[in-house]
């Protein structure tokens, strides 16, 4: 931490810290901060802003276990309340995004590329991954992931637990569709998830824990996508069936299907 500058207040068992500025990591730090250093914990409320900080300097900073595992600028707002650091009670709302990095060394992209047999994913490169969280009652809600990179785009959702470390979360991956036809070997099913950018965009469940999560395709959304892909190639068929079938002047592709949609009740 270099150039700080802080006005910091005392009164009455309150520390009050407004404003605190700093450059941190090659970033920005900008930071309020108010204290009942009297009372047990102690209580206490901050509001910080980040902004071009190198995130993995960042993280190797707060701890060992998360040195090589990220890098990229991070610009991040953080408001959060508590009690020392007392997991349990602890309040947040946090919105980051982090630009031109990469995620690497990390059990949970280890897992990933297992599943998928490729050392592609062993390292995820990302123009812009942005997070919008909020932790209470010791846990960790994940309102939005958007990840925006060459060879891996994902949104998603879901839950961390803070003292069980608990996982689960919900993902829908992008990937080209070479790599998703290593999980999902039915061509129709692959045509169905796959957009014109050539994206296969394939649901995923994440469970277990952080430091050993399992990865697994999202039964629920896939069966959504199944059953879309079942019912385009049963309405093939049928169509298919009326066409031989109709006498020789109602074969217009028309009138087969407005009789079909009657057949289906739609």
């Amino acid at each position: 931490m270099e150039n700080f500058s802080a006005r910091i207040e005392l009164n009455k068992g309150v520390l009050q810290i407004r404003p605190a500025g700093a450059s941190v990591y090659g970033g920005n730090l900008e930071a309020r901060v108010r204290a009942e250093i009297e009372k047990d914990g102690p209580p206490f409320d901050t509001n910080v802003k980040l902004a071009g900080t190198k995130v993995g300097e960042l993280l190797a900073g707060y701890s060992p276990k998360l040195q090589n595992i990220m890098t990229g600028a991070l610009d991040m707002s953080l408001k959060a309340g508590g009690l020392g650091g007392d997991l349990a009670v602890l309040r947040s709302e946090l919105k980051a995004e982090v630009k031109d990095g990469k995620i690497f060394n990390h059990p949970m992209v280890i897992k990933l590329a297992q599943m998928f047999k490729t050392k592609e994913l062993e390292t995820i490169n990302f123009y812009s991954m942005k997070t919008d969280a909020e932790t209470s009652r010791g846990v960790a809600r994940l309102n939005s992931l958007i990840l925006d990179g060459p060879k891996l785009q994902a949104t998603g959702k879901g839950t961390v637990g803070l003292l069980d470390e608990k996982l689960d979360m919900r993902l829908t991956l992008g990937l080209p569709r070479n790599i998703a036809a290593r999980l999902v070997n039915d061509e129709n099913v692959l045509d169905a998830i796959t957009d014109k950018q050539g994206w296969s965009r394939l649901p995923l469940r994440i469970s277990g824990k952080i430091e050993e999560p399992s990865y697994g395709l999202d039964s629920e959304e896939l069966g959504k996508i199944v059953a879309k892909v079942v019912e385009k190639e049963a309405t093939k068929a049928i169509e298919k069936q009326l066409l031989k079938d109709s006498p020789a002047g109602d074969q217009e592709k028309g009138t087969v299907q407005d009789t079909l949609r009657k057949f289906l009740g739609q």
